[in-house]
């Protein structure tokens, strides 16, 4: 089994009440047996972690292929 890897978040902005508002972008892929069992992200700001937002929490990431554009 490999060790877990620290990543530094990347960043995103979105506007929230008319304003730009910087977040950090958390990415999580959940994985047994070398199977995915799920994808989830959040969007937070600084250390904190207790969701101010009324969109708060973690949401489910859809995979969608993409379709084929002739580059490989």
């Amino acid at each position: 089994m490999l060790p877990k890897q620290l990543v530094q978040p990347s960043e995103r902005q979105l506007e929230v009440e008319n304003k730009i508002v910087d977040f950090k972008l958390d990415l999580r892929h959940y994985v047994y047996k070398g199977q995915t069992q799920l994808i989830s992200a959040r969007l937070y700001q600084g250390q904190n972690d207790q969701f101010p937002y009324s969109w708060r929490g973690f949401a489910q990431v859809m995979v969608v292929p993409c379709p084929d554009n002739g580059i490989s």
